[in-house]
């Protein structure tokens, strides 16, 4: 399923990584509503999660 996906591809990353990945793509969340939800900015969230895409092909990178 997708939910295990997801969890295969967030899995042992950082907290506050998986968190957002989460929040986009489980739970299909905008970025002013991952904003609110975290206490900061929809500019934030946008660049949170641009970096949090990044960690994660980084790290898939290396099992590949």
């Amino acid at each position: 399923s997708n939910q295990n996906n997801i969890n295969e591809l967030i899995g042992g990353l950082p907290d506050n990584v998986s968190k957002i990945l989460e929040q986009r793509y489980v739970y299909n969340m905008t970025m002013v509503e991952i904003g609110s939800a975290n206490g900061y900015s929809r500019e934030t969230a946008r660049r949170r999660l641009k970096n949090a895409i990044k960690i994660c092909k980084k790290k898939h990178k290396q099992l590949a």
